[in-house]
């Protein structure tokens, strides 16, 4: 037990510095910036919104004359169309608001619906905007990001093992609800000792079991031993209060492990580092949308990202 206390110790090194410290972070408070691709990304996701918003909504609305319980698909049908005219009426407001009362644009409005097709340049825009944020930034909640945008790529690797520690923990009693608490607070769980007077309880020992089971699951990763499930939940314990973990991250961190499944398909490496500044690079040279009405989408710019690491 004190062995896996002192790793947990070791582990949790990186968590040490008191999160009151840290400088703010956040994305520009619009969805995107002038500089660089963002803009035309921007154009693109709400376009493709749109017409995949239309599209759906008619098919369902179409569907629902024949289909079992079709009020449901009519209803489905109508929010979709509706979803897709209020962005559109949204943006010709926005210019007659420009125009009328000559003040700042209000087109910057996150959409209530992301469609997948159209997803992938959201995820796409955000990644962009955040590899601005990251350049030249070194404070410690920005590591945070990074280690939870790069533990959710690693934790695929082990996931199977994690189910097994889930599986163990159930076996002994422990219900769902509880293995969140857990994860939630795995800090508290790897900070305290087991009991040594015979009083604690087998639903506890079970909790702290799984914790450690948690703690065990590591790889390699490059010339650096990692622990992906440990690190992906304590990065999203000290980030919780930043506001940061919401849909932006989450398309930021689906962008991010789609690209390294990819590199990994290749026998390429890739650590997230290079991957913002090769984003960056290619997001201010303006090479992932030299046709400003056709940016790259996902499987080209992963691509291109790829081969400039690789070189």
């Amino acid at each position: 037990m004190f062995k896996k206390l002192i790793t947990g110790a070791c582990l949790l090194s990186t968590f040490s510095i008191a999160y009151a410290q840290q400088a703010p972070l956040s994305f520009n408070k619009s969805l995107y910036t002038e500089s660089g691709c963002a803009k035309s990304y921007y154009r693109k996701a709400k376009a493709t919104n749109r017409i995949m918003g239309a599209t759906l909504g008619g098919a369902s609305i179409a569907l629902s004359t024949v289909m079992p319980l079709g009020w449901v698909f009519a209803l489905g049908g109508i929010g979709a169309v509706g979803e897709s005219a209020f962005d559109l009426g949204h943006e010709k407001f926005n210019q007659q608001f420009q125009a009328n009362f000559k003040v700042k644009s209000v087109i910057e409005k996150k959409p209530l619906v992301r469609y997948p097709m159209a997803r992938q340049y959201f995820d796409i825009l955000n990644s962009l905007e955040l590899a601005k944020v990251l350049k030249n930034n070194n404070t410690d909640l920005t590591e945070y990001l990074k280690i939870y945008i790069r533990s959710s790529a690693l934790t695929v690797q082990v996931k199977e093992a994690y189910k097994e520690c889930k599986s163990q923990a159930k076996l002994v009693g422990i219900s769902k609800s509880e293995l969140k608490d857990v994860e939630k607070g795995l800090l508290d769980y790897l900070m305290q000792m087991e009991s040594e007077d015979g009083l604690t309880s087998e639903i506890e020992k079970g909790k702290q079991s799984f914790a450690q089971c948690i703690l065990e699951l590591k790889l390699n990763d490059g010339d650096q031993e990692v622990y992906p499930v440990a690190d992906l939940l304590l990065a999203q314990y000290e980030l919780k209060n930043t506001g940061l973990l919401n849909w932006r991250l989450k398309g930021v961190t689906r962008q991010y492990v789609y690209t390294y499944k990819k590199a990994q398909e290749e026998n390429r490496d890739i650590n997230v580092d290079q991957y913002f500044e090769t984003l960056d690079k290619l997001d201010s040279e303006k090479k992932v949308c030299e046709n400003y009405k056709k940016p790259l989408n996902r499987k080209k710019l992963t691509k291109e990202i790829i081969s400039l690491i690789a070189e």
